[in-house]
This record gives C-alpha cells, sequence and structure tokens, in this order.
C-alpha cells in the first residue's frame, strides 16, 4: 500500500527529522538490510552520546563508537543518494503530468562521504561534541531538499503545488515498488482534491 494523506504536506513544511523518517521508511522497503543498518547506526550514536555527556571522555573511548557510526553512516549515505537521485529523475515529468504547467522542481540529497571521511569528520567535531553532550555530525543530521525553480520550494511553492509535489513523490514510490518487488501497489488517497485547481 502506498498512502497519500493531509499529514504528508509536513514532509516538505516540518523538520528535517520528518523528512528522513520518510525515506528511510521508503529505503527500508526496498532493502531490506538497510532497517538493520539503520538500528545499528542509531544504537552506535545512542552509545556516542552517552559517553559524550561523562566528565572528561577520551578520544579511545570515542573511537568504537566513531568506527560504527562512519560504516554504517556512508551505506545509509550511500543508499539515500541512490533513491533520491532514483526518485528525482522522475520527480520533474511525473509532477509537470499532475500539475499541467511547465515548472520545474527537484530533489536533491547533498551529502556524500565514505566511512574514512566520516570517520575524519567525527574525530574532528570531537572537542565541540564532547561541549555540546552530543554527535553533531553525520547522517543523523542530514537534510533532503526540495526545490522548485530555482528556490526552495517551501520559500515559493504554493499549497496546490507542494500537494502536487507531494502527490508525484507518492506515484514515483509506486513505480520504484512495481519495478523492484514485481508487485503493484495500492494507492490509497486522502483528501487528495484539496487546494487543487481543476487542472491539477
Amino acid at each position: 500500500v502506498v498512502l497519500f494523506e493531509p499529514n504528508d504536506l509536513r514532509l516538505l513544511h516540518g523538520s528535517p527529522s520528518r523528512r528522513r523518517e520518510y525515506f528511510d521508511t521508503f529505503i527500508a522497503q526496498l532493502d531490506p538490510l538497510y532497517a538493520a543498518v539503520l538500528r545499528r547506526y542509531e544504537r552506535a550514536l545512542k552509545q556516542r552520546n552517552n559517553l559524550l555527556k561523562q566528565p572528561h571522555v577520551s578520544p579511545n573511548e570515542l573511537f568504537v563508537w566513531d568506527m560504527a557510526l562512519s560504516e554504517h553512516g556512508a551505506y545509509i549515505i550511500a543508499k539515500r543518494r541512490e533513491v533520491v537521485q532514483r526518485m528525482n529523475d522522475r520527480l520533474l515529468q511525473v509532477y509537470q503530468t499532475i500539475a499541467g504547467t511547465s515548472d520545474q522542481v527537484s530533489l536533491r540529497y547533498p551529502h556524500d562521504s565514505t566511512q574514512q571521511k566520516l570517520l575524519a569528520d567525527l574525530h574532528a567535531a570531537a572537542a565541540r561534541d564532547t561541549v555540546l553532550g552530543f554527535t553533531s555530525v553525520g547522517s543523523h543530521r542530514h537534510d533532503f531538499l526540495f526545490e522548485f525553480g530555482d528556490s526552495p520550494t517551501l520559500a515559493v511553492a504554493s499549497r496546490g503545488e507542494v500537494r502536487s509535489i507531494l502527490l508525484a513523490l507518492k506515484f514515483i514510490e509506486v513505480e520504484i515498488l512495481q519495478t523492484l518487488l514485481g508487485l503493484k501497489p495500492i494507492i490509497l488517497l486522502d483528501d487528495v482534491f484539496s487546494e487543487l485547481d481543476a487542472t491539477r
């Protein structure tokens, strides 16, 4: 089942964590290993954050968790980039079909790191993280960027345009799931016509 509901509008209006949750949930449907890697990453992140709250934490104590975060984080970032690229390849055409316009829309995940780069970033941020009491770099801090023309979508897109972008994403979900799994999902649309003009 692929579901569209009004609450999905918060994907664009909401926090980066909401966008990470949306994409992580979708990727986990395509790659069974992804959910397990996410859980390992989150456990390592919790352990590192707990250490950062302790007085006089040493770099050696952090290193084991830095290794885990960099290994799992590199996998997460690679999979996110792969899926976002696949969705973005179809987003413009599907959006323009729904909206009946020539408006330009795009989706980007502007992060690309190897395990070695992530490890170096964690090491470089260790002193700051110790002061902050939490891990300030990594895939758990990343965001996904929706752009309308040359501007952030939220800055210029109407509510109807935002809704059309989300509908396009849902239909792309269906395409990807059908291609990879060989199953045709059921599409459930809740209150889909609100805020759409006659063309849409």
